[in-house]
């Protein structure tokens, strides 16, 4: 069965993949600076299940590791971020329409380890659908439940997936954009647009209370993609981040620290399997 690219969760990307990423030195308006590097592990447990009445789950996990440097911002005493994701998506495809029903809920953890309570845990969601227009063209469109801006709330969203030809394909789904080409069967180039950064709770050095940290950055990037095997791709890419921002927030959602930081560079480089 294929998974549509609409609304599976990153599965564009891989069913399975690790990558290592790296955003260089950015320095933050009110002196110091910002960089990180991040280890992600995802993988899907198993192919679409099918539940009842034609909907279908495909269950997912996602492992990320942050080393933060904010040296110079008051904020150095945090390193190791991390965060552990189980995104469950379900889709029901209407047969003999146009339309896809599609959702997902994600139960997360992020936090630095220091003090794990309640704070550290959250659950995103989100409920749309999917229209096929023609073959090569459909639209997708829903709110999401999200942490994406650092403040939690509810986002509608609108996009599409296209499809021109066989070698073109384009799409936006929230504010993830991918335009990719296939040079060749085993061989493409991917530029895309992604939120980075992060939502992590944490505990404040000299107080010991919880706190938020909000990282935001926006990648804008081009990766190339080589088949070593069948459905195993190595890939290796950079660009720019934009918008970065730091924010700390404590649990009434008081700011207590937030500056904007220059854009800098970013680079990655990853593993994935491609379909099942």
């Amino acid at each position: 069965m294929s998974v549509p690219f609409a609304f599976a969760d990153d599965l564009p990307f891989g069913v399975a993949r690790f990558q290592w990423s790296h955003q260089n030195e950015a320095d933050v308006d009110a002196g110091g600076s910002l960089q990180y590097d991040r280890w992600m592990m995802q993988a899907a447990f198993c192919k679409p299940q099918h539940l009842f009445s034609g909907l279908h789950l495909i269950p997912t996990m996602r492992y990320t590791m942050t080393h933060v440097d904010l040296s110079g911002t008051g904020l150095d005493a945090l390193t190791d971020l991390h965060q552990l994701e189980l995104p469950m998506t379900y889709f029901r495809k209407y047969e003999g329409t146009a339309w896809t029903l599609n959702g997902n809920v994600t139960p997360g953890f992020a936090s630095d380890f220091q003090n794990v309570d309640g704070d550290d845990f959250y659950v995103e969601a989100r409920i749309g659908g999917d229209y096929q227009f023609t073959e090569t063209f459909s639209l997708n469109f829903g709110l999401a439940y999200t942490r994406v801006t650092g403040d939690p709330g509810v986002i509608p969203f609108i996009g599409f997936d296209w499809k021109p030809s066989d070698d073109w394909r384009a799409s936006i789904f929230g504010p993830r954009l991918d335009v990719r080409y296939s040079l060749s069967d085993d061989f493409i180039i991917r530029l895309s647009g992604a939120p980075s950064g992060g939502l992590w709770n944490f505990q404040e050095e000299t107080t010991k209370q919880s706190r938020f940290l909000n990282l935001v950055s926006y990648h804008v990037g081009v990766t190339l993609e080589k088949e070593l095997c069948e459905n195993v791709w190595l890939y290796a890419g950079g660009g720019i981040s934009v918008l970065n921002h730091i924010e700390t927030r404590d649990t009434d959602s008081n700011t207590l620290y937030e500056q904007d930081a220059d854009q800098s560079t970013f680079w990655h480089l990853g593993l994935r399997v491609g379909n099942w």
